[in-house]
């Protein structure tokens, strides 16, 4: 085996290694936990045991928030997953979301803690949407939270809107889903010139091995 095969070899390996060695990515979600103070509101309700704030707005929120959504608390049946506060879907909803950026093409992902509104009507799913798309759904069937993992597709890089809306697909007469501690990750996608760079070296590796045979 010639020095300059060897060399080459070598190279290319320790760029494979590089190729298979990408870290996890953390796309930042703003006010996840919705713990946000907001300077206005559309409207405010309670029914003795929640007091649901419709639409709320602030420069700190991230979120923008469409009729029958928006941010609960106070809630004497459900505490917040994490802090004091969460979000809700009531009925059928637009979508609720914020701007995301992704530094790469990844495959991303969300985890959030989901539940039903207790003593009022079940039925509610959720819509998890990206880009004005919905990519999944998830029924909130417990009235405890339940952390659900979501898998969002393959993300390019730039920026993307992400959120949820309230489904209601049998038109349940009043039911709500709570949400709270949401958060985004992602897996970096090896771009072409990688992908190819991984097909040289299993040729080279491939050849190493019938020279030494």
């Amino acid at each position: 085996m010639t020095h300059g095969f060897r060399t080459l070899t070598a190279g290319l390996l320790m760029a494979l290694v590089g190729v298979g060695a990408q870290a996890q990515v953390t796309i930042a979600v703003a006010d996840g936990g919705f713990e946000a103070s907001y300077t206005s509101y559309a409207t405010r309700g309670a029914d003795g045991h929640v007091v649901f704030t419709y639409q709320p707005t602030g420069g700190n929120q991230g979120w923008g928030y469409a009729a029958g959504t928006g941010v609960a608390s106070s809630y004497d049946a459900l505490s917040a997953f994490e802090g004091n506060s969460f979000a809700f879907v009531q009925n059928e909803t637009e979508k609720f979301g914020q701007l995301i950026t992704v530094d790469q093409t990844a495959r991303a992902s969300t985890t959030f803690a989901l539940a039903l509104r207790p003593g009022y009507s079940a039925g509610q799913v959720v819509g998890i949407m990206v880009d004005g798309q919905q990519v999944a759904q998830v029924a909130a069937t417990a009235t405890s939270w339940s952390i659900q993992n979501i898998d969002l597709g393959i993300l390019t890089a730039g920026v993307h809107t992400f959120g949820f809306r309230g489904l209601n697909p049998n038109h349940a007469p009043d039911t709500t889903a709570f949400i709270d501690a949401v958060k985004l990750s992602a897996s970096p996608v090896p771009e072409a010139s990688s992908l190819a760079l991984a097909g040289v070296g299993a040729i080279l590796v491939a050849a190493l091995r019938r020279r030494r045979a």
